[in-house]
């Protein structure tokens, strides 16, 4: 055997006991966290609009086997938000008098599909990556003048597709103890469906795109 082999070889033996395998079998979980979201494309709309905290919760079914992947689905229901940058008005001789907001509302129910590469030892690290599908449940504007009340709240599901579709990646660490795990992750979302069915797709596109970050307790059943 050629010498130059053998630094390969010894990584093939470092990974093999750094690779992590949780104990093989069924898991359901809940997890929750926040999210920010923004609208993406070739629109002014969307450059007008900035991140805005959103929540996600929702339920995992995991499948871990003897190997090193996992596979994962569940059902997640997640309020998407992004606000417009204030619009400040000002009077004849340009002297600030007020603004107002925009902001949309986006609540959808998903389900992701993805397959997850788990590695480490005591506490387990992963990467995945894999796609998912949304229904939308409601979409609702709000327009008001900044540090006061609301002044509308307008309902808009109707202008917006029903399913957003895409892929998602991610990563995080799971903490085995007993028959739980405990994890923490973070997850990005890139829709590929144009949204808004109110404007022309040659024109304008409108996708969305978040970026997720949540805690979640497993049970081995």
């Amino acid at each position: 055997m050629k010498l130059k082999k053998f630094p390969f070889i010894f990584l093939l033996l470092f990974l093999s006991f750094q690779l992590f395998s949780q104990d093989a079998g069924w898991y359901v979980g809940v997890n929750t966290g926040t999210n920010l979201f923004a609208t993406r494309g070739q629109s002014v709309f969307t450059t007008s609009f900035s991140l805005n905290p959103g929540y996600s919760t929702g339920i995992s079914l995991e499948r871990y086997s003897s190997g090193l992947f996992s596979f994962h689905t569940g059902l997640q229901f997640e309020n998407l938000s992004e606000k417009m940058r204030d619009i400040v008005f000002t009077d004849e001789n340009g002297n600030p008098i007020g603004s107002s907001f925009f902001q949309s509302n986006y609540q959808y129910l998903k389900v992701p599909l993805y397959l997850q590469l788990n590695f480490g030892k005591q506490v387990g690290f992963f990467v995945n990556t894999g796609a998912y599908s949304s229904f939308l449940l409601k979409q609702t504007s709000y327009t008001g003048i900044s540090a006061g009340p609301l002044s509308e709240i307008i309902n808009e599901t109707d202008q917006f597709s029903k399913l957003d579709w895409g892929i998602q990646v991610g990563g995080g660490i799971n903490i085995p103890f007993n028959r739980f795990l405990l994890g923490f992750e973070i997850r990005q979302h890139i829709g590929l469906e144009e949204i808004d069915r109110t404007l022309s797709s040659q024109v304008i596109t409108i996708q969305t795109s978040a970026f997720h970050a949540l805690v979640k307790l497993a049970y081995k059943i």
